[in-house]
């Protein structure tokens, strides 16, 4: 074998080993399995009816990685309380979804987005009465998923929050909750 083989052959088979090494890397985070996180939400109100600062609150998500670019999972979400400016009532509100989610791109960093559809309840508490409302909804979304290790890591997300029914639709009960979560991936 000549000089000439030797050097194209070991460039060859660097050059394959580099982008096997590549791939594994890129696989090794986000595998199919059950995933769950929690994390914090800030809830940006967008309601149909003005005075009312956004709401704190928290996030518990409970998913399964179908294959490397998609996952269902069922998300909970707490507002515990969209504070009244004028020092009226205050509401407090929570979210139940179902969602899918699409990964475009895998590796450390995987950006997706997000559709969903469920429950969502809002209550307000007053002196003489208390206002319930329900309503099923859709939930759209985009975030990312970055990991730390190939099992741990970290989310943000940006969603919008639609009521589809009832007088939480008639109301424009919209709310645009911005996620930092933690993940843990069972795989």
């Amino acid at each position: 074998m000549s000089i000439k083989r030797l050097i194209v052959a070991t460039i060859v088979v660097g050059i394959l080993g580099v982008t096997a090494s590549a791939r594994a890397e890129e696989t090794a985070f986000g595998g199919k399995g059950v995933y769950a996180s929690a994390g914090g939400v800030y809830g940006v109100e967008n309601f149909g009816f003005s005075g009312y600062d956004g709401s704190g609150g928290y996030d518990l998500r409970g998913g399964y990685r179908i294959v490397d670019m998609f996952a269902a999972e069922a998300e909970w979400q707490h507002f515990t309380k969209f504070k009244d400016k004028p020092g009226g009532t205050d509401l407090e509100a929570y979210a139940l979804t179902v969602n899918g989610r699409f990964y475009p791109l895998t590796g450390r960093f995987q950006p997706y987005a997000l559709v969903g559809l469920g429950w969502f309840h809002g209550q307000a508490d007053k002196v003489s009465n208390t206002y319930h409302a329900g309503s099923v909804g859709s939930r759209f979304a985009l975030g990312v998923d970055v990991y730390f290790t190939q099992r741990l890591g970290g989310a943000v997300e940006a969603a919008y929050v639609l009521p589809l029914s009832g007088s939480m639709a008639s109301d424009d009960f919209d709310v645009i909750p911005i996620t930092a979560s933690l993940f843990f991936h069972f795989n």
